[in-house]
């Protein structure tokens, strides 16, 4: 485009100054326009070993297209303010099940106010299925921030969950970030409220010397999560930890060493972390958030680490946050791990390392129509609300995301159904009614998935979230259409 301007400016050098402003314009327009198009990392058969190794992928040349903002959009460094320093990130594949979750968070973001670039990491797409994908993301008028990226399949008949590490090291190391702090969501998550660079070390547990309260190089940080429990006063707190998964001719010791640095006579602090500091400084998974200069060394590390820890894992296995876990250990790197980001867990173990002391305070019911009022007014005194809703876990009544799971590899997703309505079973469902249980009927169920009020409260702020959030999208996705009608007849959230 640059080449086709200056080609016209070289045939006529002495345009009238109206035409050569005019002509300038047309330029630097059609160069915006061009470096906001998304970059493909390619689709089909590529080698995924290549991908995961740091090897090149052939790139088609109608879509080589470099992911950038405008500088005038990037944040202000010496600005007061942090809104937009984050660019946020996050993995899926190309089944109709996860592509209506990026439009979900989404959604989300842009209800909250989030600044800043995301980016979906969509692979596995056929071209045809590419092409589908990219088409209605653009109709959907996204903010110019919200971008995809996409590479060839990545998980496998083993596990889904190699697409993360696999993912995020292609489109770093083939695009790049925009700020220097980088956040690696799940498609599952919603936002609750804008999510910055800034920390609330509040609820860290044994950090050393003064927490730090900004990302930055040296500081990596995530949300504790309920792998391996902190028990300072167990008698084997200070034994080595185990992996749990056995090789021939390894013990435990070795196959550590093995997985952290490829060779079972490496040494490795993996070889001999113990419970206590595992479960202390090691125990998280997403968001996982860092500066530039450490996703530098994480995205390689997690990605081999990851290769290896596949060859000896199960199916179901946790490989992504496993290997994310063992790639701070092997380098030392303790974790700034907090509480205070995802909401996930109504009473097992896991709501013990979340902060829901926000939803307890509220005692108007999360599923009535007067919910928000009470809970914004709540907010006014307090800025501790967790930054996400993680929905990996489904809410007794009132959501599931599994509802929209039809099991399909192709096809159109949830929020594109926009003719079924009131066909749709996992419609109905979300438009049903939720009960509200009294103590005596909780305790009379034992199927039930919460066992005090407390409990149910925090399912129901989770559920009720989660539909009015999903209506949202559907309304905004299927406007005027049997769907979005349904959705929006009934004064149930």
């Amino acid at each position: 485009l640059l080449k086709q301007c200056f080609s016209s400016s070289a045939s006529n050098p002495h345009p009238a100054p109206m035409k050569r402003l005019g002509l300038l314009l047309a330029c630097l327009t059609g160069c915006c326009v061009a470096t906001t198009i998304v970059r493909r990392a390619g689709s089909g058969s590529h080698d995924v070993a290549a991908i995961a190794a740091g090897g090149s992928v052939e790139l088609s040349n109608h879509s080589l297209h470099r992911e950038q903002l405008p500088m005038a959009e990037a944040a202000n460094p010496n600005s007061k303010s942090t809104a937009g320093d984050v660019h946020c990130v996050f993995t899926v594949d190309c089944r109709p099940f996860n592509l209506w979750q990026i439009e979900l968070l989404f959604h989300s973001a842009k209800r909250v106010g989030q600044q800043g670039p995301i980016t979906a990491i969509v692979s596995g797409c056929s071209k045809d299925n590419e092409q589908h994908v990219m088409q209605r993301h653009m109709e959907q008028k996204w903010p110019v921030d919200f971008k995809l990226h996409f590479a060839p399949r990545l998980n496998d008949n083993k596990s889904h969950f190699l697409s993360k590490p696999y993912g995020v090291k292609a489109w770093y190391q083939q695009v790049g970030p925009d700020r220097d702090v980088v956040a690696v969501l799940d498609p599952d998550f919603v936002f609750l409220r804008p999510l910055t660079a800034d920390l609330d070390p509040s609820t860290a547990i044994q950090w050393q010397g003064e927490a730090p309260t900004r990302v930055k190089k040296g500081v990596v940080v995530a949300q504790r999560y309920s792998l391996a429990a902190p028990d300072y006063a167990d008698k084997d707190a200070h034994n080595p930890w185990q992996l749990g998964l056995t090789a021939e001719g390894m013990d435990n010791a070795a196959l550590l060493a093995y997985v952290c640095t490829g060779s079972k006579t490496g040494k490795s602090a993996c070889s001999n972390v113990s419970q206590h500091e595992m479960g202390t400084y090691y125990s998280t998974g997403v968001p996982y958030i860092a500066h530039r200069a450490d996703w530098d060394w994480l995205v390689n590390d997690w990605s081999d680490i990851t290769i290896r820890l596949h060859e000896h894992s199960k199916p179901g296995y946790y490989v992504d946050m496993w290997s994310w876990i063992l790639a701070s250990v092997n380098r030392g790197q303790r974790q700034l791990v907090l509480h205070n980001y995802m909401l996930t867990d109504i009473g097992g173990q896991q709501a013990d390392w979340e902060v829901w002391a926000p939803i307890d305070a509220v005692h108007e019911d999360p599923c009535s129509d007067s919910w928000e009022r009470s809970f914004a007014a709540q907010q006014q005194s307090s800025a501790k609300l967790p930054y996400f809703i993680h929905y990996c876990q489904s809410q007794e009544d009132s959501f599931s995301k599994y509802w929209f799971d039809w099991g399909k590899d192709s096809g159109p997703h949830a929020l594109e159904r926009c003719d079924e309505g009131n066909q749709s079973e996992g419609l109905r469902k979300i438009m049903a009614a939720v009960p509200l249980r009294s103590l005596s009927d909780i305790q009379a169920d034992k199927k039930t998935s919460f066992k005090t009020m407390e409990e149910q409260h925090r399912s129901r702020f989770l559920g009720c979230t989660m539909r009015r959030l999903f209506k949202g999208a559907l309304k905004q996705s299927c406007a005027g259409r049997p769907s979005a009608f349904f959705v929006s007849m009934s004064a149930e959230p």
